[in-house]
């Protein structure tokens, strides 16, 4: 009997209708969306550190920065700097929705377009107006090899150019 509400994957990844879904082990991928699994404690000292980190001395920043990204590699889960979870629960998903089915394929949303494997973000965290000021440039050579980047900038700690 098929379900009457699509799960959330089923939901994401327009699969077809008809389609039994299968009994998932674990958590719900939305506990990965959603990131259900972040320590209250943890986002308590997060919020605590931006709070004081315009009164902390850049080169403390620095080394509190270096130790965190060390902290940050012995970790399990989630794994720094890429964690792949929610891509292994989908592809487990649809491997037991196949089976499920006694089906060979399942049609779905393709996770990128034109058969790509991946697909990467570039960022740039601006947190003084010397940074600011090299964003043309880099903007510039982005461009020239076709990339597009999110620029966040501290609009409170420098006076900002909008054009």
């Amino acid at each position: 009997m098929n379900n009457p509400k699509p799960s959330s994957l089923a939901s994401l990844l327009k699969l077809e209708k008809g389609l039994r879904e299968p009994q998932m082990e674990g958590k719900d991928v939305e506990y990965y969306f959603y990131e259900k699994y972040i320590d209250n404690k943890e986002d308590i000292k997060r919020k605590f550190y931006y709070a004081l980190k315009p009164l902390i001395p850049r080169s403390l920043q620095l080394e509190l920065r270096k130790r965190y990204v060390k902290i940050q590699s012995r970790t399990k889960f989630p794994a720094w700097p890429i964690e792949t979870i929610i891509v292994d629960k989908v592809y487990e998903y649809l491997h037991n929705v196949i089976l499920e089915n006694n089906v060979d394929r399942v049609y779905r949303i393709n996770f990128w377009p034109n058969k790509k494997r991946f697909a990467f973000i570039i960022t740039h965290d601006v947190e003084w107006d010397s940074g600011l000021r090299h964003a043309p440039e880099i903007a510039k050579l982005e461009s020239e090899f076709g990339f597009i980047s999110s620029w966040n900038i501290v609009p409170e700690r420098y006076p900002i150019d909008w054009k």
